[in-house]
């Protein structure tokens, strides 16, 4: 093990070195070249853009109406699933049997709490089973009351309305610093000072 931790420990001081002089780098640039920073900042912008992931995903694919379209079919087979899972779930699942056979802890206070946890997941998913009964009947039988439903869960969890949060909070971000650059860039030159400090004169010894 003391080998594995040296290891672990050289990486570490690798990563540091490395990070140090990358603080360092962009620290100066923000401190004396904001123009310079600004250009690799969009650069880099450009790369790590979650715009090309965003058109990938929000290329309309209408599950919703593939879903409704084999309404009887998906409906059912998800019903019975759902069915069989809950009367596993209630009547023949057992936590203490599954505990003993499954896990086999050593102490008594151990399987206690292992028996809890597993009865706490057990109603979890009997819970949660439900749930898709309730979604499968709605499916098959009121397919337009699960189209209403649908497109107000596909507005609440929309990525449009976050990506142009995240976007306009990027680009205050970015011009917040170049506006106050001296004091951004002198503040993280000197927070990598200390860093250098502290690993030169307080770690090494």
């Amino acid at each position: 093990m003391s080998v594995t931790y040296q290891i672990l420990f050289s990486a570490g001081e690798i990563l540091f070195h490395i990070l140090i002089v990358v603080s360092f780098v962009v620290s100066a640039l923000i401190l004396f070249k904001p123009a310079l920073a600004a250009r690799i900042n969009e650069r880099f912008n450009a790369v790590f853009s979650t715009e090309h992931a965003l058109d990938k995903v929000d290329k309309y694919i209408d599950t919703t109406e593939a879903l409704l379209k084999y309404r009887w079919l998906l409906g059912g087979v998800f019903l019975a699933g759902s069915v069989l899972t809950i009367k596993y779930l209630v009547a023949d699942f057992d936590e203490k049997k599954f505990v003993a056979l499954i896990i086999n802890p050593a102490g008594l206070g151990a399987r206690t709490i292992y028996e809890i946890v597993v009865a706490a997941a057990r109603w979890f998913f009997t819970l949660f089973s439900g749930v898709g009964v309730v979604v499968c009947l709605t499916i098959m039988f009121w397919p337009a009351s699960f189209r209403k439903i649908s497109e107000k869960t596909d507005v609440l969890f929309s990525t449009v309305e976050f990506h142009k949060a995240l976007d306009a909070s990027n680009h205050s971000l970015d011009n917040w610093v170049l506006r106050h650059h001296v004091i951004v860039g002198s503040f993280l030159f000197m927070g990598s000072c200390y860093l250098v400090v502290i690993f030169l004169f307080v770690l090494r010894k």
